[in-house]
């Protein structure tokens, strides 16, 4: 997706207003603790631990960034806080804007506060959404130049957007990775490259990293899932436990990694990869911890991809 850019048109020649029609298709992105829906031509075309940039013809669609503390005060007061901050030092003009919110979950505990954005060359609208049960504060600028957004969509996708401060653990769902982890796990290292994906959490004393390699059909034309895994896993010289489920083969190797230094706790770890035909990929689990009790309960608790890892 390209940065925004200036550009010759203007907001008077925007193209015509784009109203989605009853067969619209939105697909849910869940990421770090938020999801909301988008529709299914948006793309994403940047992420960051708090922030994610969606798109369509590689200009940009809307924004969205929340933090990770709790915000003190009213919505109000964070408004007139957000408006002089972004004025100060991006420039940007922001001005009070009522946007129709109808939170698809009746009981959700957000509140939101619509505005209207401006730069130079550039405009749209948004809304600053507090939860007001973690006091999490989060932005969703809508951009209005290239793609202009009709009211109802842009409804929709604030009316889609969820906190999830009060659910145990966290849902991740992008790039048709679906993930749940237990509480007490935050994301670390991360990679989405083309047939290639990984996520790294940490916890006290654990650690766990997710794979996901396709199309499966063409990684495994050369060689079998067992010499698949050992080409890209550190993976004890064994003979791993075979299984087959419903979806298609499984290998697990289960091993006890001993430190060099004695002052270090020795680990258990623990790596399953399966080749699941039903969507034609490759998806690995790889559970660290420094008690054979820890990684137990680590399995008991991780899904991915609807499969009780």
């Amino acid at each position: 997706m390209s940065p925004i850019k200036d550009g010759e048109t203007d907001q008077g020649k925007c193209r015509e207003e784009r109203r989605p029609s009853q067969a619209s298709q939105f697909k849910t992105i869940a990421w770090n603790g938020i999801s909301l829906a988008v529709p299914e031509e948006w793309d994403l075309g940047a992420m960051g631990l708090n922030h994610l940039l969606f798109g369509e013809n590689r200009e940009p669609s809307l924004e969205v960034t929340w933090t990770e503390g709790s915000a003190r005060g009213s919505l109000e007061k964070q408004m007139k806080r957000f408006t002089s901050r972004v004025r100060k030092r991006l420039g940007i003009t922001v001005s009070p804007l009522r946007i129709p919110f109808s939170p698809v979950n009746p009981g959700s505990p957000v509140t939101v506060a619509g505005f209207s954005w401006k730069t130079a060359t550039c405009w749209g609208r948004g809304g600053l959404v507090l939860c007001n049960r973690c006091r999490r504060i989060s932005m969703l600028r809508f951009f209005d130049r290239w793609h202009p957004l009709s009211d109802s969509l842009v409804s929709t996708i604030v009316g889609s957007y969820e906190d999830g401060c009060g659910k145990e653990g966290c849902s991740w769902q992008l790039f048709g990775l679906g993930l749940s982890t237990p509480g007490g796990f935050r994301l670390g290292r991360y990679s989405f490259r083309p047939g290639a994906f990984s996520m790294a959490f940490k916890g006290r004393g654990q650690g766990m990293t997710v794979y996901s390699w396709g199309p499966a059909s063409f990684l495994l034309l050369k060689g079998g899932l067992a010499e698949f895994a050992r080409q890209r896993i550190d993976l004890p010289d064994k003979a791993p436990l075979q299984g087959e489920g419903e979806t298609g083969s499984s290998l697990v190797w289960e091993w006890q990694r001993f430190p060099w230094n004695f002052g270090l706790l020795q680990s258990y770890e623990r790596f399953r990869i399966c080749h699941d035909r039903t969507i034609n990929r490759i998806l690995g689990l790889k559970l660290v911890s420094n008690s054979r009790e820890g990684r137990k309960k680590m399995e008991g608790s991780i899904i991915y991809h609807d499969i009780k890892a």
